[in-house]
């Protein structure tokens, strides 16, 4: 995972364990406060304030702590993912230019160690993504395709770039299908 060599990149540059373990600890935090604050500020017209104040609220929320920074296992790196997909999917929506998905997917990469630990958390983010985004489609009335196709596009990239993951399992078929045939 990128963000594992970076990690052991800093430690292997003479940085003490201690201090790596600290600043990745930090950047939990210091990152999901970031890219809350930037996908509020996406849909509240620029309010500083009003994101300031919900980002605070999402990082220092009670689920967060006994779930997440209690145990601190891969899962925890979602905490900075989920707000920036969500702010890149806003704004290739509202734009269509496909750096959006692009920086989103590259993201994922570089967070991707918290990727495998979606099946712990799906239980409550597929419901809040769902209601989210059953509330931001009834607010356009209608539907409209551009819209979908676009969130149908976002997902694609992102997932095409996570698909690096796919490499060991696929060698492993195709190993085991050789095995058996010869």
């Amino acid at each position: 995972a990128p963000l594992l060599l970076i990690l052991a990149a800093l430690k292997a540059i003479g940085l003490p364990a201690y201090a790596v373990f600290h600043l990745a600890f930090s950047a939990v935090f210091i990152g999901g406060f970031l890219a809350f604050q930037a996908f509020i500020r996406e849909h509240t017209n620029d309010d500083r304030l009003t994101a300031f104040i919900v980002s605070l609220g999402y990082i220092f929320s009670p689920i967060l702590f006994t779930n997440e920074y209690n145990i601190f296992l891969q899962s925890v790196w979602l905490i900075p993912l989920f707000p920036i997909w969500g702010l890149y999917l806003t704004r290739y929506v509202r734009t269509g230019e496909l750096r959006w998905p692009v920086i989103g997917g590259l993201c994922s990469v570089v967070l991707s160690y918290g990727v495998s630990g979606i099946p712990w958390v799906l239980a409550l983010a597929l419901p809040i993504g769902l209601t989210v985004f059953i509330g931001w489609a009834s607010r356009l009335l209608v539907i409209r395709m551009v819209v979908v196709k676009r969130i149908l596009a976002f997902w694609l990239i992102v997932g095409l770039l996570q698909a690096f993951w796919l490499v060991p399992f696929i060698l492993q078929l195709a190993s085991a299908t050789s095995f058996a045939a010869g």
